[in-house]
């Protein structure tokens, strides 16, 4: 009886413990230059799909389960819902256009303008932002957006 509960208790520490995973002692790798080149052609490919108005090339930019975080505005997740949002943007809010992106670093952080025109109004004003970017491969090597955040550098002038 003894030699029963002692193999079940040895069964489970050896199945408990093989389900630990190894303690990670190295940080993260330096991106290859093939890696700078493909995520420097991401933000390249946003930054030509959005002011194309492309949203098929745009929403392809982003992994399945992305999530974008605009600013004063609740959170997004999922292609379908960015589609959505992105669209909205487009057309109806603020009509956004002539969006220009400049990484600040390797790591996914940069500064953004573009030029919107508020509902109501007539001309457009020029909204800068900063913007912070995680990105993660697909299966096929490519780099994908994982999650936008854009946080308004300042509030915009009121058009004249």
């Amino acid at each position: 009886m003894k030699f029963k509960y002692f193999s079940i208790l040895l069964v489970s520490v050896v199945l408990l413990g093989s389900c630990e995973q190894p303690l990670q002692t190295t940080g993260p790798q330096p991106l290859s230059e093939a890696d700078l080149e493909q995520i420097t052609a991401t933000r390249n490919s946003y930054q030509e799909a959005f002011n194309a108005k492309d949203l098929d090339a745009l929403v392809a930019l982003y992994t399945d389960e992305a999530y974008l975080l605009p600013p004063n505005q609740e959170m997004v997740q999922g292609t379908d819902e960015i589609r959505q949002f992105l669209e909205y943007q487009f057309e109806t809010t603020v009509k956004a256009q002539n969006l220009v992106l400049t990484a600040v670093s390797t790591y996914g952080v940069g500064t953004s303008s573009e030029q919107v025109t508020p509902p109501g109004a007539t001309d457009f004003i020029t909204l800068k932002s900063t913007y912070l970017v995680a990105l993660k491969k697909d299966a096929g090597g490519a780099w994908k957006l994982a999650a936008v955040a854009v946080s308004p550098d300042a509030p915009p002038a009121p058009p004249q």
